[in-house]
């Protein structure tokens, strides 16, 4: 912690420094004020945690000094040091919203206790802060994925990382991303603590996404998700971006979503910058050819042969990629089709990847598997039907029957022509809109939870936009027959 003694008298601060270094060697920062002038100036200027005010001091004493200063600081931890002991200093001090009231000369345990209380108030402040930048960018994400707007905008030294997945269904891919959401949880949990503030949520296209928000700019955090695959022994995929705007930042993150095929090339299994995803004219068509592949990948688990050969006739013509071919991560895509064709040839170019491709409808092995895509797409809508009013996202329905989010999502809406997230909003909102008309006596904010929305605003924002009025006015419309 930042520790300020202001004191006028020498001998009385040194005696207050050698304590709390015999309390806390060398964890602490100090500084000395001899006046409440001084006093001012250095909690504007350095911002300390703890500040032990004497309330006797020349040019300005401690109880007015405070009194300046709280209304600008108020996340500071006053503690009023004095050889008086009247009740009426006391009385003023706590006015003030002083935490503290210790007599000169103060015992070790004195100091002690206070300094603790002191880090116990700010952590406690610091957790706080963090819950509500989680559910404020929650909330804030979700508002801007379906309508492209803000409510506030958010700025400062911001970042964003986007954990995808590839695993085999046997490594038990069910609990996968819960035991990576407490692993990332674990890395920047201690942040806090450093004035760190963190949201960690689910995507609604699958995968994770951690937005940072920092004191300065880092990359340490950057650094640790580096090896992240190895503690899992399964390809983790991380996307990162920086920005000094929170708009700009959901722009980015919204831009992976939908360039999450280039993985494939541009450094799977490791960290993809932003910079990295710059697309160019040329980078249209590697795009174009890292979905082809993920399409041909779902037609090989799939074991769909006729689909397989006719994905293969949409493959992006080799000439155009030749350009790319020293930017490519061949490494990365060796490791792609070996996760997901079981192929382990070396590859080095466009050439060798379109004769793998070709090759790999030759392992494809008839009948089709019992559980086609079709009959998971009608399984998923099921399911919603039963649980739509629950926090539910493509994570939970790839647990329940056992698939990768990303393959669920784009099986989903290649079998039932509509975006998972899209289908499960136009559900709620219907049975929003039977709630609003057959029970008159529930609020809008009961429907907006009954119908899995924790927040009533964004509900009746997503409500507007789908029918063109708010729920409060389709109700009453309804019952006036306007």
């Amino acid at each position: 912690m930042k520790i300020l003694i202001a004191d006028d008298e020498r001998m009385v601060r040194l005696s207050f420094l050698s304590m709390c270094e015999e309390l806390y060697p060398d964890t602490h920062q100090y500084w000395e004020a001899r006046n409440g002038k001084e006093l001012v100036r250095l909690v504007t200027e350095e911002r300390p945690d703890v500040v032990f005010v004497d309330i006797r001091m020349p040019l300005l004493d401690g109880l007015n000094a405070v009194e300046q200063l709280t209304a600008s600081q108020p996340d500071i931890y006053f503690i009023i040091l004095s050889g008086y002991s009247d009740f009426s200093y006391a009385q003023k001090a706590i006015q003030l919203g002083v935490r503290n009231y210790l007599l000169k000369p103060p015992s070790l345990e004195d100091i002690q206790n206070v300094l603790l209380q002191a880090n116990a108030e700010k952590e406690r402040k610091l957790l706080d802060a963090n819950q509500s930048f989680f559910y404020e960018i929650m909330a804030q994400f979700n508002t801007y994925y379906l309508l492209s707007e803000l409510e506030t905008e958010t700025y400062g030294h911001l970042s964003a990382y986007l954990f995808y997945a590839d695993y085999n269904e046997e490594k038990g891919q069910r609990q996968f991303y819960k035991e990576l959401y407490k692993k990332i949880q674990k890395e920047v949990s201690p942040l806090i603590l450093q004035g760190h503030h963190y949201s960690l949520f689910s995507l609604p296209e699958g995968g994770l996404c951690l937005i940072l928000k920092s004191p300065f700019k880092t990359n340490l955090i950057k650094r640790s998700f580096e090896r992240i695959s190895l503690d899992f022994g399964i390809t983790v995929t991380v996307f990162y971006a920086q920005s000094s705007s929170m708009e700009q930042l959901f722009q980015h993150i919204i831009m992976f979503t939908e360039q999450f095929s280039l993985r494939i090339f541009l450094g799977y299994g490791g960290i993809i910058d932003k910079k990295a995803l710059a697309i160019q004219d040329s980078f249209q068509h590697l795009l174009g050819l890292a979905k082809t592949i993920e399409d041909l990948q779902l037609a090989y688990q799939e074991k769909e042969r006729t689909v397989y050969q006719k994905t293969l006739e949409n493959l992006v013509p080799e000439t155009t990629l030749r350009p790319l071919i020293s930017i490519v991560d061949w490494e990365g895509v060796e490791k792609y089709l070996r996760h997901y064709f079981y192929i382990t040839t070396t590859i080095r170019d466009f050439s060798g990847l379109f004769q793998i491709l070709s090759q790999s409808k030759e392992t494809l092995h008839n009948p089709k598997l019992p559980d086609n895509g079709a009959h998971i797409a009608e399984k998923v809508k099921l399911y919603l039907a039963e649980h739509y009013m629950e926090d539910i996202g493509i994570n939970t329905l790839a647990s329940v029957y056992g698939i990768t989010p990303n393959y669920l999502s784009k099986l989903f809406h290649q079998k039932a022509g509509i975006r998972f997230i899209d289908y499960l909003t136009k559900l709620r909102i219907h049975h929003g809109k039977e709630l609003l008309l057959t029970r008159p006596g529930l609020s809008v904010n009961e429907v907006a939870e009954l119908v899995g929305y924790n927040s009533p605003r964004h509900f009746s924002k997503v409500f507007q936009k789908a029918t063109g009025a708010t729920p409060s006015e389709y109700r009453r419309k309804a019952i006036t027959g306007e």
